[in-house]
């Protein structure tokens, strides 16, 4: 199981809408917003999307050459870097189409709980005293009880 931000997929979209209308922003700038889109897509597992920057890769490799990094971007510049982030901008969000957040709403037991802090569903002491594989088994039913929004039964009080 997987915890991601939401403000992962905000901010990487804006990173695509700066990009993309990136008149008047300095180079370093460019390459900074760039590798931190690269980096908010493979945090988030958008392995498409990722593999899909090539171009904008190629387009930061050529800036990186420049010695001025302060120089803010030419009108051919952004009119090219516009291009690329309109397809990476179609990429990203068809490559959304596959994923899935599941927010939770707190129950009868805290949902920190249930994924995190398994030891605090029992009285203090027992989680530890179990066996390896029954922590292991409660764990995962605690995982489970989680997605499904169930709610724990007292049985285990």
């Amino acid at each position: 199981m997987e915890s991601l931000r939401p403000y992962l997929f905000i901010h990487t979209g804006l990173i695509i809408r700066l990009l993309r209308q990136s008149q008047g922003f300095r180079i370093e700038t460019i390459i900074s917003e760039s590798r931190k889109l690269d980096d908010n897509l493979a945090e988030a597992g958008f392995l498409v999307s990722t593999k899909g920057l090539k171009d904008l890769r190629g387009f930061v490799e050529k800036l990186k050459k420049e010695a001025d990094k302060t120089r803010v971007v030419t009108s051919d510049e952004v009119g090219e870097l516009s291009d690329i982030m309109g397809v990476v901008e179609k990429m990203v969000y068809a490559e959304s189409h596959t994923k899935l957040i599941y927010v939770m709403s707190e129950q009868r037991y805290s949902l920190d709980c249930l994924l995190y802090h398994h030891e605090k569903m029992f009285k203090d002491g027992v989680f530890k005293k179990l066996p390896s594989i029954a922590r292991l088994d409660l764990t995962e039913g605690f995982y489970a009880l989680y997605f499904q929004g169930q709610q724990l039964l007292s049985f285990i009080y």
